[in-house]
């Protein structure tokens, strides 16, 4: 597993959890107390040995894709919700949500990675942590995001 590749699933369980908790739309540049807090309760919930694989710069990546994701989160909502065919936000597992979320604030804020490589990242994940059919849903969404 690379460093980025590790970097993004550890972003992916943050804003997860926020999105799981209701509460990744309270956050944004304001509120880096409460954000600083949350996060470092989020660090401490996490397997020391993952955290400590993550190089430095990976670490940086991964806070940039959080940071992106919480600054950007109605904007990232709206590009998603405008993609979804015969679907709304509150229908969506979860984890697919958070994978929207967290792929399209890279493919929209994060102009050093390739699209391929940000949707093949997703569908991977999606392929780990998702449901049945999340690949194949993430894929599409993303691919029609980053056109």
């Amino acid at each position: 597993m690379t460093p980025r590749t590790k970097a993004r699933e550890f972003a992916f369980k943050f804003i997860y959890q926020l999105h799981f908790q209701d509460e990744l739309k309270q956050y944004s540049v304001t509120d880096t107390k409460d954000f600083g807090e949350q996060f470092g309760q989020f660090l401490s919930q996490v397997d020391e040995s993952y955290m400590g694989e993550l190089e430095e710069n990976a670490r940086i990546f991964s806070i940039e894709l959080i940071l992106n994701c919480l600054n950007n989160y109605d904007e990232l909502e709206s590009q998603i919700s405008g993609h979804l065919k015969g679907w709304k936000i509150p229908r969506l597992q979860k984890i697919d949500f958070a994978l929207l979320v967290l792929s399209s604030a890279e493919l929209l804020y994060s102009k050093d990675t390739p699209k391929a490589v940000v949707i093949n990242e997703a569908i991977e994940l999606a392929k780990k942590y998702g449901g049945k059919n999340s690949s194949s849903f993430v894929n599409g969404i993303l691919d029609s995001i980053g056109n």
